[in-house]
């Protein structure tokens, strides 16, 4: 990671050990008039890139006049976030857990049973994952393979643009297993459509994934939490970094903040400006070792 974008990293508002951020951009519309603040969603509209924004959204709005912001939210999708990214600015919120899912009537009652499925019958069984070769989806089915004794690179993967298109494709069983977030299944695991089959934290969830066990309690030692927040360009001011970075502490320290967090199915992840930016690159080194460790930084999956 870049240290100058690095370092305008401006707000974790979500659990996660991997940064899946949104894009945060102040414009201003003419020489007379308030900037206009936008959230662009590196994705479709139908994913937690767009919850994100969401987040932010509701947040900044119930700030004190002073503080208070009403961002855009745009989608600026395409090549699996690069469009996104390769734009002006962005921001961080909150934080999910990896989990994976299957149709609500699969064969699949538990973690176990689609591991068991692939290692029996290697190369079969499409998973549906968010991004190309080294997202985060991708790695964790590759981890949970790896534990099985599997080797990763006869995994079978439908790369999908954002978690919405997964859930989608799985309905239309298209793939078999989706590897995405809790908070994504909290949007598309309704009555009758999906079975969550583990999450992938320490500790069971609260809320509505609080009956789904943890991968540790089938077996599987991996925890996989997902930082969700926002950016800003490397090119913003240092003023107005420290802006943000004190907006987002306000916003990350009020009750209804917390409250909306909750019904979004994220966690909190309170950290902002530069302890915010170690954090991340700590996390994106150890996220190159492991992808470096399973090779699939070759071409081969």
């Amino acid at each position: 990671m870049d240290n100058r974008l690095a370092g305008w990293i401006v707000a974790g508002l979500l659990l996660s050990a991997i940064p899946a951020l949104a894009t945060l951009a102040e414009s201003k519309t003419d020489a007379h008039t308030d900037s206009q603040v936008e959230c662009f969603v590196p994705s479709k509209l139908d994913g937690t890139m767009n919850l994100t924004c969401k987040l932010a959204k509701n947040g900044l709005q119930r700030l004190p006049a002073d503080m208070a912001k009403n961002p855009r939210i745009l989608c600026l999708q395409g090549e699996f976030g690069t469009v996104a990214w390769h734009s002006l600015v962005s921001q961080r919120r909150a934080e999910p857990y990896g989990m994976i899912a299957v149709r609500a009537d699969s064969t699949f009652k538990t973690l176990a049973d689609p591991i068991t499925a692939l290692k029996h019958h290697r190369g079969k069984g499409l998973i549906g994952a968010s991004g190309t070769i080294c997202s985060q989806d991708l790695l964790k089915m590759a981890l949970l393979a790896k534990h099985a004794g599997i080797n990763p690179k006869v995994l079978r993967f439908v790369a999908l643009e954002g978690g919405g298109e997964s859930f989608i494709g799985m309905k239309g069983n298209c793939v078999q297993v989706v590897s995405g977030d809790a908070s994504e299944a909290a949007l598309y695991a309704g009555p009758g459509n999906t079975r969550v089959s583990a999450v992938m934290s320490e500790q069971r969830l609260p809320g509505v994934s609080a009956k789904v066990r943890t991968a540790r309690e089938q077996g599987f030692d991996l925890v996989w939490p997902v930082i969700r927040g926002g950016w800003m360009d490397p090119q913003v001011a240092d003023a107005d970094c420290r802006k943000w970075v004190a907006i987002f502490d306000r916003m990350l320290g009020a009750s209804e903040f917390a409250q909306t967090r909750v019904t979004y199915g994220l966690y909190p992840f309170s950290l902002t400006g530069g302890a915010l930016t170690t954090y991340v690159k700590k996390t994106v080194g150890g996220y190159d070792k492991r992808a470096g460790e399973l090779k699939l930084n070759d071409a081969g999956i």
